[in-house]
């Protein structure tokens, strides 16, 4: 079995005192869905898991 990085990342981003902070980069696969449209989330996430299936298959 061949291993492939992620191609998806998130990035955690914090407001204080009205400044935007990177607070966390992360996997996708280890993410949380929280305070973000879910259905987007999932949507993108979806689509870009079966572009690397393809790439990975050569379709």
């Amino acid at each position: 079995m061949i291993w492939y990085p992620e191609s998806v990342y998130t990035i955690d981003i914090c407001e204080s005192e009205g400044e935007l902070y990177v607070l966390e980069l992360g996997s996708f696969s280890c993410a949380g869905g929280y305070a973000c449209d879910l259905g987007a989330i999932v949507e993108f996430g979806a689509k870009a898991a079966w572009e690397d299936y393809e790439a990975v298959n050569q379709f």
